[in-house]
């Protein structure tokens, strides 16, 4: 009887579902750089999952981080959001530093985090930094591959908000947003790969922008060599 019992038992957790962030973020999540939990654990009674890709050595990611830090401690954590930083840092002693800083959770830097960084960029045409993703922290799917740009709009005067008590209202209808969303498997959604659109550019973003696309060096090209010979 007790070997049936034991049997049992173990065909239960053998069988047992994991959840969709386990599926997608693998068993375990780094609270702090020497400290592992179970994703489960980690995400407990979360409603939304931000996944963050970034790199401690870009720029840009560099002055989005402060915005983040802010969003996420004065409104993200009240509103159940909890972020995974998904390094592309080069080297483990870049990711410490760097995440040391940070007062949300990381996936592992090891092999197995760094292919399951590449299978989730992958499957959601990340291919740049800083990106950060929203997802359903139930389901697992998609909620916004925006979420930079919509953050960064809400916290600055780039989305309008000149003072204090817009920005807090600018930040909670965003949540509010994310939370009402229907969110869709990766497969079904429309990927932009979390990088902005043209129009989302800034002024002097979008001319650097054109100024790098192929067209417009021949159409110098052509321009100058016209100047020339006319």
């Amino acid at each position: 009887m007790s070997v049936n019992k034991k049997k049992s038992k173990q065909q239960v957790k053998a069988t047992a579902k994991i959840s969709a962030m386990e599926e997608l973020l693998g068993p375990n999540l780094l609270t702090s750089k020497d400290q592992a939990v179970p994703t489960d654990t980690a995400l407990k009674g979360k409603a939304l999952v931000a996944l963050y890709f970034g790199a401690s050595w870009h720029q840009k990611c560099q002055l989005f981080d402060p915005l983040l830090k802010e969003f996420y401690t004065e409104y993200g954590r009240s509103a159940k959001l909890e972020i995974v930083y998904m390094s592309a840092d080069s080297t483990e002693a870049e990711f410490n530093d760097y995440f040391d800083k940070m007062p949300w959770t990381a996936l592992p830097i090891d092999r197995e985090g760094g292919l399951t960084k590449g299978r989730i960029a992958h499957s959601l045409n990340v291919k740049g930094v800083p990106v950060l993703v929203v997802l359903d922290a139930a389901t697992g799917y998609l909620v916004s591959d925006q979420a930079a740009q919509e953050v960064r709009r809400a916290m600055t005067s780039d989305g309008g908000n000149e003072d204090k008590a817009e920005i807090i209202k600018a930040c909670k209808d965003l949540v509010i947003k994310w939370n009402d969303t229907t969110p869709l498997p990766f497969h079904e959604a429309t990927l932009t790969g979390g990088l902005p659109s043209f129009m989302q550019l800034s002024i002097r973003d979008k001319i650097w922008t054109v100024l790098k696309t192929k067209w417009f060096v021949i159409v110098l090209i052509l321009v100058l060599k016209w100047y020339k010979y006319r």
